[in-house]
């Protein structure tokens, strides 16, 4: 079984596995301030480097009020070490689940946390399916963390009871595409990442109208389509401060950004994707003829002799 440490006013921590059960460890009144939570943590793993540890640590003080924190890593079982939380002497808590096992949130994982849960992050665990109705009832949520994972889609039924929720995160999974009505059921976003995934399509005016308040945003390494790859690109532009890595490739179109507003200054069909692909398809093949294209510049005709 997991270890779990918790760190109280007598900084109590035990240890178990599946034959041997440690007895309560309590510092002694001699104990160094210093013997915080981490130190438990670290005494406890000391016993087997490969055991799964889940710490819980009491009245983290951060602004406006004090909450609990309560930390998996390495989790072999998510439901059985998250139903170890003892919600009934829990204030606000911030749940964490790294480099474990979770493939699935259910439609209760979470319910008992109920109005006690303020944050949930799920980062490298393999999650690859949330239930529609896993985060009901958490109305008190602001950080929802699901980071490194193998999630193809986000649901806006996630969100029907998030509406104070602050920070979003789904950087690093394999998300295709993001519901533009989501921005109207969480209007308070702060921070939000959906880099690394395999985004065609972003609109960034939508989100721009609806999340005034963000100030840190996520938007590099989507495949994105050449109109919209120029639509985050310009948002990145006017946004410095608010986009991260605003200066970093965003899969190529950075370069050819010039090449693509040339062709949709000249296509017919301005909303047709296949011909603005084949024009700037076409400017990209003569721009390896011609490098100078690239930064704006017509190529020179051949001297004929």
């Amino acid at each position: 079984m997991p270890t779990i440490c918790e760190h109280a006013s007598k900084h109590q921590c035990s240890c178990d596995t599946e034959h041997v059960q440690r007895t309560s460890v309590t510092a002694m009144s001699v104990a160094p301030a210093v013997f915080t939570a981490l130190a438990l943590a670290l005494f406890c793993t000391s016993f087997d480097a490969v055991r799964a540890a889940c710490i819980l640590e009491r009245s983290v003080t951060t602004s406006p009020s004090e909450h609990d924190a309560y930390s998996c890593v390495r989790s072999q079982d998510f439901q059985t070490d998250l139903d170890r939380l003892p919600v009934n002497v829990t204030k606000l808590v911030n749940v964490s689940f790294r480099d474990s096992k979770v493939p699935k949130i259910e439609k209760d994982s979470f319910q008992k946390l109920g109005t006690k849960a303020l944050g949930i992050s799920i980062v490298h665990c393999g999650l690859e399916t949330v239930h529609e109705e896993a985060f009901k009832g958490l109305t008190e949520v602001k950080a929802l963390i699901l980071r490194r994972n193998q999630l193809t889609e986000v649901k806006k039924s996630w969100f029907t009871d998030l509406a104070k929720l602050e920070s979003l995160d789904f950087s690093g999974n394999k998300i295709r595409e993001f519901d533009t009505t989501i921005f109207d059921q969480i209007p308070l976003i702060v921070e939000f990442e959906i880099s690394e995934n395999l985004l065609t399509k972003f609109d960034v005016e939508a989100m721009k109208a609806k999340w005034p308040k963000l100030k840190k945003v996520g938007l590099q390494w989507n495949p994105y389509d050449w109109s919209d790859g120029v639509k985050v690109i310009d948002y990145a532009n006017a946004y410095p401060s608010i986009v991260k890595n605003s200066y970093s490739s965003i899969d190529g179109i950075r370069e050819t950004i010039k090449l693509v507003k040339e062709c949709q200054g000249s296509i017919v069909k301005k909303d047709d994707p296949t011909e603005l692909d084949d024009c700037v398809q076409t400017k990209l093949t003569k721009s390896i003829e011609y490098p100078k294209m690239l930064e704006g510049e017509k190529p020179t005709d051949p001297v004929s002799t």
